[in-house]
């Protein structure tokens, strides 16, 4: 890193050449003031002492950036501005500090335009998972007292898995095979049903099954609630654009601001644009989880990063350090699925990389009481 900044001085441009007002540059998802950024020819440069201040470099002394002369050092010191090029942070990628200049953190510069992002989940921890465990344990009912039971205890994001009836009504399912057999029905398929024959089941005997217009009047009945959709068919043509545009029909017949407080997962790019088609959605989280064909996990968060995706998750067993160097340096947001361990949970949050974690059991009030 020093023998960059020693090259990159001899290119540093003072505030008194003409230089042209640059692009948007995001540093850590910030949007730079338009006075700190600049253009040269086809180069972004972008204000020195805002760089330094924004990404807590350490002061530009003495035997902390070799190559720096006295006066050029002591000069930056006193706030003399200096445009830096982009590409220069941008390739300084993830850097560590200097011992005898103290250490400062990962950083990322950019100018990627976030454009997919779920402001309601900030400060949020936990997402109960399939409308977490029902009172007796059972998991992935994403039933009426599953929601009314963990809602009690906290939880104020709840995930749901979503599926289509055969006359294409969203209903809340994990699998069909799955929900057939919790409903004790005989020789159960992978097939669905109706969403009559869905409404007459009763789970485990005893839990209430959810379509999305259900769900939507219990988001409408309790305003402090979201809901992350989990809809995963991905083998079926224009699914999701029927799911979806019953889901913007039934969330907007709810009334209020209900629409705004449902939280589509997305698992590519195209399926993302697909959604915005439909509604323009206030809140996406890019799922990792479930990949196309042959495209590797890092390849997709980096895709999913550039394309201006700002919330992401996947299972807690694939979030590794290069992938939480950069959610924390790019001013990410990282969900984590499925924990219910409270020792990984307390690890994950230690990272403070992690916005949160997708979990069955461990609510907001049962965790306060550690």
């Amino acid at each position: 890193m020093r023998s960059c900044l020693s090259a990159l001085l001899l290119l540093l441009l003072t505030c008194g050449t003409a230089l042209a007002q640059g692009p948007d540059v995001y540093v850590n998802g910030t949007l730079l003031p338009d006075s700190t950024v600049r253009m040269q020819e086809e180069e972004v440069l972008i204000s020195l002492n805002t760089a330094s201040a924004l990404l807590s470099l350490p002061e530009p002394i003495d035997g902390c950036w070799e190559g720096l002369d006295a006066e050029a050092a002591d000069g930056l010191a006193e706030g003399e501005d200096f445009y830096v090029p982009l590409s220069f942070y941008a390739e300084a990628g993830l850097n560590t500090g200097d011992a005898s200049c103290g250490s400062y953190r990962t950083v990322i510069v950019d100018n990627i335009v976030p454009r997919y992002d779920a402001p309601g989940l900030s400060g949020i921890f936990q997402i109960a998972h399939a409308a977490g465990a029902a009172a007796d344990g059972t998991l992935y009912t994403n039933s009426l007292e599953a929601f009314q039971y963990n809602h009690l205890f906290g939880f104020s994001v709840f995930e749901f898995d979503l599926a289509l009836s055969t006359d294409n009504v969203p209903v809340s399912v994990h699998v069909w095979k799955q929900f057939k057999t919790m409903c004790r029905l005989e020789e159960p398929s992978s097939g669905p049903l109706s969403s009559e024959e869905f409404l007459a089941c009763r789970i485990c005997g005893e839990y209430t099954p959810l379509t999305f217009s259900g769900i939507a009047a219990l988001m409408a009945e309790n305003p402090d609630v979201q809901v992350v959709l989990d809809a995963k068919r991905r083998d079926i043509p224009d699914y999701h654009r029927i799911l979806y545009s019953a889901v913007r029909d039934e969330a907007l017949a709810a009334g209020g601001d209900v629409i705004d407080r449902v939280i589509p997962y997305v698992y590519d790019e195209d399926m993302a644009a697909e959604l915005q088609e439909i509604w323009p959605w206030k809140q996406v989280i890019y799922a990792l989880y479930i990949l196309p064909d042959g495209v590797n996990l890092w390849d997709a968060f980096l895709s999913g990063y550039r394309n201006g995706f700002r919330v992401f998750a996947d299972w807690s067993y694939e979030l590794d350090d290069r992938m939480l160097s950069l959610v924390k340096a790019a001013g990410l947001s990282m969900f984590a699925f499925t924990v219910d361990d409270r020792d990984e949970y307390a690890a994950l949050r230690d990272t403070g990389a992690v916005a949160g974690v997708v979990t069955n059991f461990l609510g907001p009030y049962s965790m306060d009481e550690d």
